[in-house]
């Protein structure tokens, strides 16, 4: 998402971002052994300015968090996360899946 965001025009690439001067704070939480939904929900609060067990804050907190990442599993603490993300005025963008189901997929299935 980062490249469809933040790709430069007119160098012969092919690909035309929508903000060439989009800042973007990438953030890896799943590695080649996979990951957490505390992963996951540790870089949230990092990337929201919000405290971690990091113990440090980005310079400036995100505007939007984009999430290109799910599961079927619902947690009412993450569900609280979201929700405390959204009242700092963040947008989260998550996956909603692509297994042609109506079974909720989160975090894009949480609440607001």
């Amino acid at each position: 998402m980062a490249g469809t965001i933040g790709a430069n025009s007119g160098n012969a690439s092919g690909v035309a971002g929508v903000d060439w001067n989009a800042r973007i704070m990438p953030l890896r939480v799943l590695g080649v052994g996979g990951g957490t939904s505390y992963d996951i929900a540790q870089a949230v609060r990092y990337a929201a300015g919000l405290a971690n067990d990091s113990g440090t804050l980005p310079p400036v907190p995100a505007d939007v968090i984009n999430l290109s990442l799910g599961s079927t599993g619902f947690s009412t603490q993450d569900q609280s996360l979201y929700t405390q993300v959204r009242d700092a005025g963040i947008i989260v963008i998550a996956a909603a899946g692509n297994d042609n189901t109506s079974q909720a997929f989160y975090p894009a299935g949480y609440s607001g």
